[in-house]
């Protein structure tokens, strides 16, 4: 099966699918597109923003593309579990930061220390984490 050719932000839009399967092809094309043509940090910015969303299925679909851009995108997540006040936030960065160490198991012996231990603050330090 290959997918239509769509652009970023078509495939941005398309995380709002009902199907959850389309969502899954949205979040894997999202990551594939993360560093082409420089805009990975854009893309990472965008996902980012969708961690705020009320909209359970869209906020996962972009954890779960967060997860697959992999390492890059722990300090951003870290930043935010540990900055921000809202509970759905924190809980999905913290989700995110896992999904970052299931979808890249090569990491799992050497994980970043700095989301160990951002994980760690957030859980001793922040009254109610998650």
């Amino acid at each position: 099966f290959e997918a239509k050719e769509k652009s970023l932000d078509e495939w941005f839009e398309t995380l709002k699918d009902s199907r959850s399967s389309i969502r899954s092809m949205a979040s894997i094309k999202i990551a594939e597109l993360h560093d082409k043509d420089g805009k990975g940090d854009e893309i990472i910015s965008r996902l980012m923003k969708l961690l705020v969303l009320e909209d359970v299925h869209e906020r996962r679909a972009a954890v779960q593309a967060l997860g697959m851009i992999g390492e890059k995108v722990l300090p951003p997540l870290i930043d935010e579990l540990l900055k921000t006040d809202d509970r759905l936030v924190r809980a999905s960065c913290a989700k995110a930061i896992g999904a970052v160490a299931l979808k890249n198991p090569e990491l799992l012996p050497d994980f970043p220390q700095g989301a160990l231990d951002g994980m760690k603050k957030a859980i001793l330090d922040i009254p109610d984490p998650v």
